[in-house]
């Protein structure tokens, strides 16, 4: 795998930290194995990798989360992960977007943002509250994307913080990585 270089770094033989990239022609990875105590093995293919580069060959992944931090992220917000993104988080700890957006976040960042915005009296304050929504990637100009789970949907739906709209952007995970990392700008859902 390549580590992924911002057009200025790569001018300049830069690294951006922690991010790698999956090159185009490489061997396609095998898929991983994981024991869960009391269910034993899951296993998971390489699909959300190559569901992201085939519309995004530039796109950034991170080492994959490992299965205990996923259980006590779980474990922290009081709810599970969405299946998809918990395979996801199993590929690659986030996903980097176009000019190094956080399509998705990291689980660290899923697990911090989530509790903010289920918490916050200064939220509770100015917005709707957010109990219904599990946050997951933003679009770097502050607008937020969550699953819905009250009544849980598998439909991804974007909190405009400016208005405090929440509507419709994709149908799922797989759908929202290919509206989002297509070229065309960070406000692609308002089309």
């Amino acid at each position: 795998m390549a580590d992924v270089r911002s057009a200025r770094g790569r001018a300049q033989g830069r690294t951006l930290p922690g991010l790698r990239r999956h090159r185009r022609h490489a061997h396609p990875l095998p898929p991983v194995r994981y024991r869960i105590p009391g269910s034993g093995w899951l296993s998971f293919g390489i699909m959300w990798r190559q569901t992201a580069t085939a519309v995004f060959p530039g796109v950034g992944f991170r080492e994959p989360a490992r299965v205990p931090d996923l259980v006590a992220a779980e474990t922290r917000l009081g709810r599970a992960l969405p299946a998809e993104l918990r395979q996801l988080l199993l590929e690659s700890d986030g996903v980097i977007g176009h000019t190094h957006v956080d399509t998705v976040w990291s689980l660290d960042q899923i697990v911090e943002k989530n509790l903010l915005f289920w918490s916050d009296r200064t939220f509770a304050q100015l917005y709707m509250a957010f109990d219904a929504l599990f946050f997951f990637g933003d679009n770097g100009g502050g607008d937020q994307f969550a699953f819905v789970q009250k009544p849980e949907r598998p439909d991804i739906f974007v909190w405009e913080h400016e208005s405090d709209s929440r509507r419709w952007a994709a149908n799922g995970l797989q759908d929202y990585l290919s509206r989002s990392l297509r070229a065309g700008g960070d406000d692609w859902y308002q089309l």
